[in-house]
């Protein structure tokens, strides 16, 4: 018996400090992450608070920016996002920059945004067009979102509103599904 564990002791002990280091990297004050009553609920993988993600195109020019308050991953890949913000660079350096209350990706190339959804576009002319709905579906890889929910455009000399969109963000366009009417003031 002796021998065995003489043999086997650097086995032994290197698996018993990895299993404790696993335990102890597993708190959450361990990971400098916080308290355990700061923490998200829900068996979360990890989190991070007040971030901001830039991809640079080959170029090395920034095109996305994708930033918010707090991003909670769960073990099921499900991620929940607070205040998420994405803006998208043209390349024709139109900026369009998207605001939500909440978001969720499921996988990392889609976010769906939740609840007081609004996309400003500032054009080459510096007019501002802003649009609002309470849903919208972003493809970051494709660089297109879209809604099936109610529409409002707006821009300074009027209104557009609709049921459900499609933007192409870098090629600048808006595409708009049904029930489409505008108000237009003359100046």
């Amino acid at each position: 018996m002796r021998q065995f564990i003489h043999k086997h002791l650097p086995v032994i002990l290197f698996f018993t400090l990895a299993s404790m280091t696993m335990i102890v990297l597993k708190t959450p004050e361990n990971r400098g992450l916080g308290t355990a009553d700061t923490l998200p609920a829900n068996d979360v993988d990890y989190y991070m608070k007040n971030y901001t993600i830039i991809t640079s195109n080959t170029l090395g020019m920034a095109q996305l920016w994708f930033s918010g308050v707090e991003l909670t991953h769960f073990p099921d890949n499900l991620t929940s996002v607070d205040e998420p913000e994405i803006t998208f660079r043209s390349p024709q350096q139109q900026i369009w920059t998207t605001i939500a209350d909440k978001g969720q990706i499921n996988d990392a190339q889609q976010i769906t945004l939740d609840g007081a959804v609004q996309i400003n576009q500032v054009n080459i002319n510096h007019t501002e067009i802003q649009i609002r709905t309470e849903e919208l579906v972003v493809s970051l890889a494709d660089k297109i979102a879209s809604s099936d929910k109610l529409v409002d455009i707006i821009f300074p000399n009027g209104t557009v509103s609709a049921k459900g969109m499609r933007i192409d963000f870098e090629n600048n366009k808006v595409k708009l599904l049904s029930a489409v009417s505008a108000k237009y003031e003359v100046q």
